[in-house]
């Protein structure tokens, strides 16, 4: 997500009527959320990889690149030992530039 991607969730959400309490929208890394234990309902993840790409370049950004992050397999891993679950998820950087 990017600062403006936020500006925008931000619109919608009051465009459908949700008011500022009931739904807020901060940008962070997933391994370090900007929200205290215990107060988030749930954080969005985006599991159609092909669709993610699709809407970032449609929203006009270039030079998107995934990087995965070196430790996160291994700490995957640690999740559920034996379960293979580091095959399916990972952690990465995701950059891009809009021009």
């Amino acid at each position: 997500m990017t600062p403006d991607m936020i500006t925008k969730a931000r619109a919608n959400a009051k465009v459908k009527g949700f008011a500022d309490e009931e739904v807020h929208f901060r940008l962070g890394e997933i391994e370090y959320l900007p929200v205290a234990d215990s107060s988030a309902d749930c954080v969005i993840r985006a599991p159609e990889k092909e669709t993610l790409m699709a809407s970032i370049l449609a929203a006009g950004f270039v030079d998107v690149k995934i990087e995965e992050k070196e430790e996160s397999r291994e700490v995957i891993k640690q999740w559920l030992p034996g379960s293979g679950a580091e095959d399916y998820v990972v952690s990465a950087d995701i950059t891009a530039k809009k021009p």
